[in-house]
Formats: structure tokens, C-alpha cells, sequence
């Protein structure tokens, strides 16, 4: 009876050990899946952040460009108004100058 129970006693730690080793191993399994499903996360919002930023980036550009080409424009009409300005002032100089010749020669 003795030698009977000492072989279930045995029994069931074998059977306890492969308990565990079972669940060791399937413990060391999930941390695993964990790791890797953590680094395709990691890997996913990298990515994401990538293309947020490119399209940021080319938003900025495209406004900038907008901006510049405003400026531009304005800037070019500032021109052309110093033009038309200098014109009428062309044209009384040029009055001027003829009296003067007139005044001088006459």
C-alpha cells in the first residue's frame, strides 16, 4: 500500500511538472505574441506619424508658396504704381526743362 501511494505521489509530480512546464511554456508564448504584436503597433504608428508629417509638410509648402506668390503680386503692383507715378513726374520734368531751354534761348 505504501509503495502504491508512493507511485501516485510520484505520478502526480510528474504530472505536476509538465503542468508547469506546460504553462511556462505557454506564458513564454504570449509574452512573445505580446512583443511582437507591440512591435508591429510600434512599427504601424511610425509609419503613420511618417505620413501625417509628409502631408504637414506639403500643406505648409503649398501655403507658403500661396503666401509668396501674394507678396509677389503685391509687390508687383507696388512696382507698377512707382512706375506710373514716375511717368507723370517724367512728363512734368520734361515740362519743366523744355521752359527752362525756352526761357534760357528765348
Amino acid at each position: 500500500m505504501a509503495v502504491e501511494m508512493l507511485k501516485q505521489v510520484g505520478e502526480a509530480e510528474a504530472k505536476a511538472d509538465l503542468i508547469r512546464k506546460q504553462a511556462n511554456d505557454a506564458a513564454k508564448a504570449a509574452v512573445d505574441e505580446a512583443a511582437t504584436k507591440a512591435k508591429e503597433i510600434v512599427a504601424a504608428s511610425e509609419q503613420r506619424v511618417r505620413t501625417e508629417t509628409a502631408q504637414v509638410l506639403k500643406e505648409a509648402q503649398a501655403q507658403a508658396e500661396e503666401q509668396t506668390k501674394a507678396y509677389l503680386q503685391n509687390i508687383e503692383k507696388q512696382c507698377e504704381q512707382i512706375r506710373s507715378d514716375a511717368r507723370v513726374n517724367l512728363t512734368k520734368a520734361a515740362d519743366i526743362i523744355v521752359a527752362k531751354v525756352v526761357s534760357v534761348s528765348g
